[in-house]
């Protein structure tokens, strides 16, 4: 059981079973969606669970909601400890040579930029409490690549070397860094997805 102990999450299936699993163990949980309706429900079960949750609007890709999503915890909470960024922007199946500039634009603002930032704006305050531990979503597709999910691929791929990156610059703060590869889990995304 983990005491007196505050977790961010951004909100997708996988994000909300983490939110879940985090709470059950103690942690007090942030959790955030791009939609208000998401936010509503996730909070609305996971209390009907006596789980310790909290929520927001955060669209990842913005600097102002993810400070608000900070503010909300440090506000909340007093700090934070753990930060799991699940925030991802769906692939669309076509073919990569076929993709646009806007949807590589859209994919890797939201999919790695955003990711970063956010652990760029949280770490302080996981380093004035000690330290920490972050997540980063990946997807095994980063490691094999489908060209039909082409900036969807080459995203997860980046977000691997970030946290290849990250790892070693945040370590000496205590602050452990950790990427997580899911395979094909049958979710409303992945079934939008013909692989």
């Amino acid at each position: 059981m983990v005491d007196d102990v505050n977790a961010v999450e951004a909100r997708t299936e996988i994000g909300f079973a983490v939110a879940r699993r985090l709470a059950q163990q103690g942690a007090h949980v942030v959790l955030s969606s791009r939609k208000q309706e998401n936010v509503n429900a996730a909070i609305q079960q996971l209390v009907a669970e006596n789980l310790t949750v909290s929520g927001t609007v955060c669209d990842a890709g913005k600097k102002e909601d993810r400070k608000s999503l900070l503010q909300l915890a440090l506000d909340k909470y007093g700090g934070i400890d753990y930060l799991f960024s699940s925030a991802v922007l769906d692939p669309q199946s076509k073919d990569i040579l076929e993709t646009t500039e806007e949807e590589w634009d859209a994919t890797l603002n939201v999919n790695l930029k955003a990711m970063f930032f956010l652990v760029q704006e949280a770490f302080p305050h996981m380093r004035n409490r000690g330290g920490g531990s972050i997540v980063l979503i990946s997807s095994v597709v980063g490691f094999s690549g489908l060209p039909n999910i082409g900036p969807y691929s080459v995203s997860k791929t980046a977000v691997n070397g970030l946290t290849k990156v990250l790892a070693p610059a945040l370590a000496p703060m205590n602050i452990r860094v950790n990427a997580l590869a899911p395979g094909l889990i049958r979710t409303e995304f992945s079934a939008r997805v013909s692989l």
